[in-house]
């Protein structure tokens, strides 16, 4: 029986592993010059990336539930680098208890997968229940609920994201650890392994919904945060949730692309967090004099050159005999409305933000293309509905809108209300606040 999974798949996330660790390493190597826990840092970064690395490779549920509690350790110890600060120890402790709950789940799925297919070996297990999918109905069910509940939260998805708005505490380094690369290996196991997922569109269902409700909250409550790490933190919440409306679709290979690039951007939105700090306080007055009042000939002209590039986008996949993600369109939808902000606040903006959506654009489709071709053979066909696709898309461009309009909205007595409701989370972190307070 193998233990580890060496295939195209595994080998694009452990280098995507090793090169993102080897960077937030550089940053703070740098950042924590002088520091006198710099070695306790290093040496808990270097347990949670052992541990990350061997997750990734590992096909072994025992072995995996080794893993995962001590990736939850190594975070653990790292959120608390500054042991005497009270509100990094909550953080950490809530972190804590809902990392145990997590592992409850994930052990429940290894009692049910090995109840049902007689393995402790993923790839055996799926060949298992393929074969004998009807007569296991139930029993691939429960297996699967229970691996999408460890996975939910161990990945700070609805309801689960009420510490990572808390981590402010932590040094950037670990931040950008936690972001960027620890947070995202349940999403990988569920993509790596999506064949038996597949045999429960129910709950594929389910996670789009979860997924979507995360998406929504973290969206919505990141544009209230007036603190960068807080913002990071919900930038985060949604990303995820994006993420698992991704898998829930079947589109493993849009996940796939989506872990790695929101990884490296969130990595340097962290590397950079202390100018962007001083940029926005040098230039906050000056962008709300720049503001100019929202007119529907400035939305037409962004979108049809947002469309243009769009289409372009589509012929470099077809080029390459691909076929097309629906979330290019929301690719699409966040872009148009980045050209429209950008048209708002400064008349020369709207130029070097059209740059901005072409390389996107290009690099989108040049890095679907790149992964797709690598890892056809590994992972499994898109199973989703149109339906649902075309749903979703008409949902959030919506609530781009809305954002587009807030200006306008929170100038309502209902608008004001709901910033303040968003700016705390909707208080959900408060109800887990307490929990923690009264268990640890």
């Amino acid at each position: 029986m193998n233990i580890f999974n060496f295939n195209n798949l595994t080998f694009l996330m452990g280098s995507y592993v090793i090169i993102l660790s080897l960077l937030i390493a550089l940053f703070a190597k740098d950042y924590l010059k002088g520091d006198a826990r710099k070695k306790y840092f290093f040496r808990w970064f270097s347990f949670g990336l052992l541990s990350v690395t061997l997750m990734t490779f590992t096909q072994n549920i025992l072995l995996m539930v080794i893993l995962w509690p001590t990736i939850g350790l190594s975070l653990h110890k790292l959120l608390l680098y500054y042991p005497d600060r009270p509100a990094a120890k909550l953080a950490a402790n809530k972190k804590w208890l809902i990392s145990r709950l997590g592992d409850f789940f994930f052990i429940a799925f290894i009692f049910f997968f090995y109840k049902a297919l007689q393995t402790t070996n993923f790839s055996e297990g799926i060949k298992t229940a393929l074969l004998f999918q009807d007569s296991l109905k139930n029993e691939i069910f429960l297996t699967n609920l229970f691996l999408i509940l460890a996975v939910l939260t161990k990945s700070a998805v609805f309801p689960f994201n009420t510490w990572l708005p808390d981590t402010m505490e932590a040094p950037t380094p670990v931040s950008a650890f936690m972001h960027a690369g620890i947070i995202n290996i349940g999403a990988f196991i569920l993509i790596s392994n999506f064949e038996l997922l597949s045999m429960t569109p129910s709950l594929l269902t389910f996670l789009i919904i979860i997924g979507s409700i995360s998406a929504l909250i973290g969206s919505a409550a990141m544009l209230t945060q007036v603190d960068v790490k807080r913002f990071y933190a919900y930038s985060t919440i949604a990303q995820m949730g994006f993420l698992m409306i991704q898998i829930g679709l079947g589109q493993t290979t849009i996940a796939m692309l989506h872990i790695m690039a929101h990884g490296f951007y969130k990595s340097y939105s962290f590397f950079k967090s202390p100018s962007a700090i001083e940029y926005n306080q040098r230039n906050f007055i000056n962008q709300k004099e720049k503001i100019k009042s929202f007119s529907f000939s400035n939305a037409l002209f962004a979108l049809s050159i947002n469309a243009v590039l769009f289409f372009s986008s589509l012929e470099v996949l077809n080029y390459f005999s691909i076929d097309k993600p629906s979330s290019l369109f929301l690719v699409f939808i966040f872009l148009s409305s980045n050209i429209i902000f950008s048209y708002k606040t400064s008349r020369n903006s709207i130029v070097n933000s059209l740059k901005k959506s072409f390389l996107i654009y290009l690099s989108y489709s040049l890095s679907y293309a790149f992964i797709f071709q690598i890892t056809k053979d590994v992972l499994a066909a898109p199973t989703s509905s149109n339906f649902i696709e075309y749903t979703l898309i008409a949902f959030f461009t919506l609530f781009t809108l809305v954002q587009l309009f807030k200006e306008r909205i929170i100038k309502s007595s209902l608008g004001r209300n709901t910033f303040i409701h968003l700016y705390n989370g909707l208080y959900i972190g408060t109800i887990f606040n307490r929990i923690t307070q009264k268990l640890i």
